[in-house]
């Protein structure tokens, strides 16, 4: 059922989903990795066990946004590859050791 969709539906899907990702690892970037301290945070050196575990969760929530990040901008490369690849494809290019060259012109 899936796969009776054309090519163009999941290269725009593919671009959608990687436009989806990329907010979205953004946004887990913009509010876990800016912050210069965790709320809450002792104020010295003072490292508490709940502290400790909020510094982790900070930490995966800044590895996880930049890793959405970098899949969503690989995903949104794909429909212009795809792009390039099609309509090489369709095109001639004519060059000039080309044998149509030396042929004469039709009337």
């Amino acid at each position: 059922m899936l796969l009776g969709f054309p090519r163009a539906f999941w290269i725009s899907l593919c671009n959608v989903v990687g436009l989806a990702f990329s907010l979205f690892g953004l946004l887990l970037l913009f509010f876990y990795a800016l912050p210069n301290e965790i709320p809450g945070s002792p104020g010295f050196i003072a490292f508490s066990p709940g502290w400790q575990e909020k510094q982790r969760h900070y930490e995966t929530c800044t590895h996880w946004g930049f890793a959405l990040a970098v899949v969503g901008t690989i995903m949104e490369g794909v429909p212009p590859v795809c792009m390039t690849i099609g309509s090489a494809r369709r095109r001639r290019i004519s060059t000039p050791n080309n044998d149509d060259l030396d042929a004469p012109a039709p009337p």
